[in-house]
């Protein structure tokens, strides 16, 4: 599970090696060009990826396939995409801080990076692991990569409306700004939704689920539910004023907008 560099990837092979019956890396799908050419991606797309995370990555599936191949040990390599659960936190445009379900709860404003209608995965702990444990001991998976995906293909729409839905939230507020401008805004906050979430992400499992039995059983309104709850219980959510910054945002974009649309309709009364 901690092996993000090449040369980590190295010294696990030097530790391992003619030591253990199988070696099971945990990847990510952030390996993969994205745009991808085509959809769902399937393990065999173009691992270009756009990130420093998902091309170090990439490095790391190559250093331990080598190492298959040359008879150090069996590898498995398996690439889960967004995973959420009690004990983690879920995702949103602004990245992982909890502030950002006090907001929902309250109705104030969220926003939804581009129009958000491109789609999106998540799975739960609880389904991402049964793929890790049958994949162990597994003769079928060695040599293999596979994707532990969720299977609810959601548009970010959908995703901030079913979780208000499931945390017993208003309809949310939702205020669409474009990623460019996100990321040009609050860089430190938004580059992964420049670089990732604006695009659509959705996967092929067919592969796992023939070979190491994994299916979704936890969907998306059950699951963010118990992750809420969890982080409730814990105290874990914070304030939604902890975070000044994302409505002076609202406001302003709300504002410009309406200057724009206010300027250029007296241009073509003209």
């Amino acid at each position: 599970m901690v092996c993000f560099k090449p040369e980590q990837a190295e010294s696990a092979i030097q530790a391992f090696a003619g030591r253990v019956g199988q070696f099971i890396f945990c990847s990510t799908v952030d390996v993969y060009t994205k745009p991808p050419a085509t959809f769902p991606v399937t393990e065999s797309h173009q691992r270009i990826s756009l990130t420093d995370y998902g091309r170090d990555k990439a490095k790391c599936e190559d250093v331990f396939m080598s190492a298959h191949h040359a008879g150090k040990f069996p590898v498995t390599i398996l690439r889960p995409a967004s995973t959420y659960g009690e004990g983690g936190n879920i995702i949103h445009t602004f990245g992982w801080q909890t502030y950002f379900l006090d907001r929902l709860r309250k109705g104030k404003p969220v926003i939804v990076h581009g129009d958000g209608e491109a789609l999106w995965v998540s799975c739960h702990i609880d389904d991402v692991a049964r793929g890790f444990v049958n994949a162990i001991g597994n003769e079928a998976a060695y040599g293999q990569a596979y994707h532990l995906t969720g299977e609810e293909w959601q548009t970010w729409n959908q995703y901030h409306q079913r979780l208000a839905q499931a945390i017993g939230a208003p309809t949310p507020d939702i205020v669409h700004i474009p990623a460019d401008i996100l990321v040009r805004v609050s860089p430190e906050h938004t580059m992964i939704t420049y670089l990732n979430f604006q695009y659509t992400n959705i996967f092929d499992n067919r592969a796992a689920k023939r070979d190491l039995d994994f299916k979704v059983t936890v969907d998306w309104l059950s699951g963010s539910k118990r992750t809420y709850d969890w982080l409730e219980a814990n105290d874990r959510i914070e304030d939604w004023q902890s975070f000044p910054l994302y409505d002076q945002i609202v406001e302003r974009y709300r504002q410009l907008g309406s200057e724009m649309a206010a300027g250029l309709s007296g241009l073509h009364k003209k």
